[in-house]
């Protein structure tokens, strides 16, 4: 079945699926008859719609601009809005229900926290702000699981909605773009990185465990091509001098990005396409090459402007 526009997610609730439809809002389609599938109602808000989630007779979309929007479905033919969360400077990335709370994934705000029973009047009760780009929430008993991008899972305490405290987490080596909680696993989908299965047991205390063996390693940029931001993660087995510097194709050192005392484990920098003296460089073939006392790892990348 083609939509109007991009077919973001889904929710399935009996014979309905609820599409978040990018710029065509939310599509309702009966798949009753799998073979024939019929859209039945729309509701297309000015606006873009990142993800839908069905509870009783609402739908709760994540929008872009508006937040959170409280979609009456009762009558799927009929989608009527009753209102719209609307907070400066975030984007609705994701959204779960669980009773009369509300969780959505927040973009640079991390996570926010509706009280819904009143749908007609939604209320923020908490918010927990992480340092990165929250794309993703899923909410299983007591706790909240966040794909927060650079920081790969965090784990969230939401017993007491209103102070929510992280309890654990998760570095991926990725960009955590989607989380999935089933039993007691994680599912983790890491962007570049791939596919995580991450065992899901709070009493192991994960908030301690290293993501991988701590070893001495440079990752691919990321993005690549990048134009003219990029992200360079490595990673330290123990306590060295490093030196991180980009290299232009002609061999001439550009830039110093670390020079210093790195601890053991995961690290990440970002470059945003100077030179050492803040001068934007050209397009081209770039070398960034990561030195220790014992070890010289280097890889290309490119900045495609």
């Amino acid at each position: 079945l083609k939509t109007s526009d991009k077919a973001e997610r889904l929710f399935k609730k009996g014979h309905l699926i609820y599409l978040a439809d990018y710029n065509g809002g939310l599509r309702i389609i009966d798949v009753s008859q799998p073979q024939t599938p019929q859209e039945v109602g729309v509701y297309e808000p000015d606006d873009v719609i990142l993800d839908v989630f069905v509870a009783d007779h609402y739908a709760y979309l994540a929008s872009q601009s508006h937040g959170l929007l409280i979609v009456d479905v009762s009558d799927a033919n009929n989608p009527i809005l009753l209102n719209s969360t609307s907070y400066k400077d975030y984007i609705s990335m994701s959204v779960f229900v669980q009773d009369t709370l509300a969780f959505i994934a927040a973009s640079d705000y991390g996570l926010m926290i509706f009280n819904i029973k009143d749908k007609i009047n939604p209320v923020k009760i908490s918010e927990f702000s992480t340092d990165q780009y929250t794309e993703d929430v899923f909410v299983e008993g007591s706790y909240a699981y966040l794909a927060d991008t650079y920081n790969g899972l965090r784990i969230l305490d939401i017993s007491d909605p209103a102070n929510p405290n992280e309890v654990a987490y998760y570095n991926s080596l990725g960009i955590a773009r989607q989380v999935f909680i089933s039993g007691k696993n994680a599912y983790l989908a890491d962007d570049w990185d791939g596919f995580y299965i991450i065992r899901n047991d709070l009493l192991l205390g994960l908030q301690n465990a290293p993501t991988v063996p701590v070893r001495f390693a440079l990752y691919q940029n990321f993005p690549n091509p990048f134009n003219p931001w990029t992200t360079i993660r490595f990673e330290l087995s123990e306590h060295s001098a490093v030196r991180l510097e980009i290299w232009n194709s002609q061999g001439q050192k550009i830039k110093t990005l670390v020079n210093g005392t790195l601890t053991p484990g995961l690290h990440q920098i970002t470059w945003n396409g100077t030179d050492s003296n803040g001068n934007p460089v050209s397009s081209g073939n770039y070398i960034y090459r990561l030195k220790t006392k014992d070890h010289t790892l280097q890889k290309k990348m490119i900045l495609l402007k």
